[in-house]
């Protein structure tokens, strides 16, 4: 099951999340916030992420959950003509 966004909130889960977690593939930026949040979060706070629609995600506080080791990602920001989106490479 892929990421969506239903309600204003990320749900499902990372598809081939070893080969991400690795470096070998590229994530999107829903997935960025999924494994940044594995740490926790001490503050609610909400992600607009279409500029033309003002959709934005919702992210509640929480405790640290899984924990996922990003020691091994370099993020690297790509513009394009609709977006801007983070990729992490190894």
């Amino acid at each position: 099951m892929t990421l969506k966004i239903l309600n204003h909130e990320i749900i499902g889960k990372i598809d081939k999340l070893d080969e991400k977690l690795e470096g070998k593939l590229p994530i999107t930026r829903e997935e960025l916030l999924v494994l940044v949040n594995s740490w926790g979060r001490e503050q609610d706070f909400k992600f607009i992420y279409d500029n033309q629609t003002n959709n934005f995600i919702s992210i509640k506080k929480s405790k640290p959950k899984e924990c996922y080791d990003l020691s091994r990602f370099q993020t690297v920001f790509v513009k394009t003509n609709t977006c801007s989106r983070a990729m992490l490479t190894n």
